[in-house]
């Protein structure tokens, strides 16, 4: 895609000279400024840049993953595509206001009013006109039919967008680049639904059902090397409640084995894996992976060649989840001549299309089978559905609700008892009862 000064991404955009913010109304005087940045475009780039982002080795691993091609994008903002996932949430909202205030408003970002900010809380909830500013959600940053919005943004999503907006115009404010932020009085839409769904997630009977599926693989040692990553994956993120960007960063290291004397409280010693993650924030935390699931974590290290052993010296540095190192054997036409590196880890973008594919075959069994409503649930399923699963399982099956905040990563408690269903679960069965007589 061409730079414009249309719909185009943040790092396409080319802002008009005479709305780029140099002379924006409510700009404080350069010299007082604390921001290098002369113009609205590339203070937005510098509140990107400060929040939390990438590692040096999850920038090393994402450029491995697109190897040798083009990024399309201008020399000096090509940081934009080795963002983290807040990073790009950040983006996002920055970039459709940004779009909004000098596309359809003829405004500078610095010039835009309480006023504004309002009407563009209303323009979220129902985007108009549609055709300049919806598209599918599938298109590509670079392609002439990208844009902003999908389409109208649930409560929910609104909410998180004017958060963040108001946290962009604070960045600016606290750096005395904007003299205010005209978010500061915007309200938010109410809504009554919890900010976590934990209807997205698979019941005990259909996960089952995705083990029976896998089963009907073959022996783990038989499987191509993408169905043993995609086994162990199911697996690890049921088990443990991961993000899918916590999973594909996890090396083979950060997995420790620990060891626990008996003491006044427990009379028995324990021993078990502990995984050490990075969350959201770059919050450090350890969550416990049961001993089956390392168990067939070191079969997949040995498909991989490397040694079985986690602890093995050799493997430090090895992702958990590693390429399909199958694929020379396979098609080798699409490799040429290029190896891949055991050690390497999968992008997140290709598992999250492996398990989404294969959750819409078990939706293709099942409606094959009549049933429909299960097969519905499977095409929606997804990654975070197992971070769901995982946790409304583990919960119903008796884990102490502040065990299951700290192995998830929530910074709130009130955001892990979304996932306590069982009170709701007897009260709609014992009204189903009464009404069955």
């Amino acid at each position: 895609m061409a730079p414009a000064s249309d719909i185009r991404p943040l790092e396409k955009f080319i802002v008009p000279a005479e709305l780029d913010g140099r002379h924006g109304a409510y700009r404080r005087p350069q010299a007082q400024c604390l921001l290098k940045a002369t113009n609205d475009h590339q203070a937005i780039l510098a509140w990107i840049q400060s929040k939390h982002g990438l590692t040096l080795e999850q920038k090393r691993a994402l450029r491995a993953g697109r190897r040798h091609r083009g990024l399309g994008v201008e020399l000096g903002t090509d940081w934009l595509q080795e963002l983290s996932h807040t990073q790009r949430s950040y983006r996002k909202e920055a970039e459709r206001f940004l779009l909004r205030a000098i596309v359809q408003k003829g405004k500078a970002l610095s010039s835009m009013t309480h006023e504004d900010c309002t009407g563009y809380r209303d323009f979220l909830a129902d985007p108009q006109p549609r055709g300049r500013w919806c598209g599918a959600r599938s298109r590509e940053r670079w392609s002439p039919l990208w844009r902003p919005f999908a389409g109208a943004l649930a409560p929910s999503a609104q909410r998180q967008a004017i958060s963040i907006l108001k946290n962009l115009y604070g960045f600016l404010v606290d750096q005395n680049y904007l003299m205010g932020n005209p978010w500061s009085a915007v309200g938010v839409p109410r809504g009554r639904a919890a900010k976590v769904n934990a209807g997205r997630s698979l019941t005990r009977a259909q996960w089952a059902f995705v083990q029976q599926q896998l089963a009907l693989m073959g022996a783990f040692e038989a499987r191509t090397s993408a169905q043993q990553r995609l086994a162990f994956a199911l697996d690890l993120l049921y088990a443990t409640g991961l993000r899918l960007s916590e999973l594909v960063a996890a090396k083979v290291d950060d997995l420790v084995w620990v060891e626990y004397a008996a003491d006044a409280a427990d009379d028995q010693p324990l021993q078990g894996w502990l995984l050490r993650v990075v969350g959201k924030g770059q919050k450090a935390r350890e969550v416990p992976v049961p001993i089956e699931v390392v168990a067939t974590l070191a079969a997949y290290l040995d498909a991989r060649g490397l040694d079985p052993d986690p602890q093995y010296i050799g493997n430090r540095t090895a992702h958990l989840l590693g390429k399909a190192t199958d694929v020379a054997q396979r098609a080798p036409a699409l490799m040429g001549e290029r190896v891949i590196d055991a050690f390497e880890g999968v992008a997140g973008t290709t598992l999250y299309r492996q398990l989404k594919g294969f959750f819409g075959e078990c939706a293709q069994v099942l409606r094959h089978r009549g049933d429909v409503k299960g097969a519905e649930r499977f095409e929606q399923a997804s990654t975070h559905w197992m971070r769901h699963s995982h946790a409304s399982h583990a919960i119903a099956a008796g884990m102490p609700i502040e065990i299951a905040q700290q192995n998830l990563g929530h910074a709130s408690l009130a955001t892990t008892t979304v996932y306590v269903t069982t009170e709701s679960k007897r009260r709609m069965r014992a009204v189903q009862k009464f009404w069955g007589k």
